[in-house]
């Protein structure tokens, strides 16, 4: 089913139903068990730099199951991280993981849309190169952090 040339009173719907499935499945306790055993198996962990709008379901459009992903959602999607929190945050996050025995994939993201520069991204004024453009410094601050060889993030 193409979402995407659905009417808008469906898309709204079908959104709905989708957060009420995702929010079900992460709060039952097989979801639970589910999720730690996956996360006990797979060897990577997965942070996400995203919009903080939501507009974009990493785990959907990926097909990861609800829970695996770890969010960093920020407005219009713009990270320094410089910020003495997000630092922190982030820095504890990977050596939390690295402890515990994992590699760290952290991905960077940003939203535009084919259709209409509109419901793009507001934070960079809808300019697609200019957010491009930031994601390519978030990711050389992810390297001078955590090093350029990529063995581990």
């Amino acid at each position: 089913m193409d979402i995407h040339v659905k009417p808008i009173s469906e898309r709204i719907e079908w959104l709905f139903d989708v957060a009420d499935r995702h929010g079900k499945d992460f709060r039952s306790p097989e979801a639970w068990s589910a999720r730690e055993r996956y996360l006990a198996k797979h060897p990577t962990s997965i942070a996400v730099l995203k919009c903080m709008d939501g507009r974009i379901n990493i785990p959907l459009a990926t097909n990861t199951p609800v829970g695996i992903l770890m969010p960093f959602r920020n407005l219009g999607g713009m990270f320094d991280l410089g910020w003495p929190h997000l630092g922190a945050v982030l820095s504890n996050h990977v050596l939390h993981k690295i402890k515990s025995g994992h590699r760290v994939l952290i991905l960077i993201t940003y939203h535009w849309s084919k259709g209409s520069p509109a419901r793009g991204c507001a934070g960079f004024a809808y300019d697609t190169a200019a957010a491009i453009a930031h994601t390519q410094q978030i990711h050389q601050q992810v390297e001078q952090i955590f090093g350029s060889e990529h063995g581990t993030v």
